[in-house]
C-alpha cells in the first residue's frame, strides 16, 4: 500500500473491486466510475523533474486498474466507464494548489503542462485493454 498526501485517501485495490461488486450486485445498473485518483505525498514540494516520476501514483493506478479488470472479467461487473482524477493538477477545495492529483503536471506560473509517468501508464493501459465501441473489452 502507498501512503497518499491526504490522510483520508487509502490505497486498497481489493476494496475497490469489492465496492464495484457490491454496487453491481445491489443495483444491477451499468457503473461509471467518475472520479478516482491519488495524491503523491509531498509532490508539490518536489522539483518538477521529480514530480513527473510519480511512482506511487503509477502503482496506485496499476492496482486499481487490475482490480477493475478483474471485477469486469472474472466477476461479471458491468463497468462502462472509468475516469481518473485528475487529468491535470488543479485547485482542490480543501488544499488549494498544494495537493496534486493530476496525471499531467501543471506549472502554475506558466500554465505549461507536462505528462507524468502516471499519465503515460494510464494511456498505455487504456490502449492495451479498452477496445472501440462495439468490440469486446480488455482485449477479448
Amino acid at each position: 500500500l502507498y501512503s497518499a498526501n491526504c490522510s483520508w485517501l487509502q490505497d486498497y485495490p481489493e476494496g475497490f473491486r469489492q465496492l464495484l461488486n457490491y454496487i453491481w450486485n445491489r443495483y444491477k445498473h451499468p457503473i461509471y466510475v467518475t472520479e478516482n485518483g491519488f495524491c503523491v505525498k509531498n509532490e508539490s514540494s518536489k522539483p518538477m523533474e521529480d514530480a513527473l516520476r510519480d511512482t506511487d501514483r503509477v502503482n496506485y493506478f496499476r492496482g486499481i486498474t487490475a482490480a477493475l479488470k478483474t471485477a469486469v472479467l472474472d466477476d461479471g461487473v458491468d463497468v462502462r466507464g472509468y475516469l481518473a482524477w485528475s487529468l491535470l493538477d488543479n485547485f482542490e477545495w480543501a488544499d488549494g494548489y498544494v495537493t496534486r492529483f493530476g496525471v499531467t503536471y501543471v506549472d502554475y506560473q506558466t500554465q505549461k503542462r507536462y505528462p507524468k509517468d502516471s499519465g503515460k501508464f494510464l494511456a498505455q493501459w487504456f490502449k492495451d485493454n479498452i477496445q472501440p465501441e462495439g468490440a469486446s473489452y480488455f482485449g477479448q
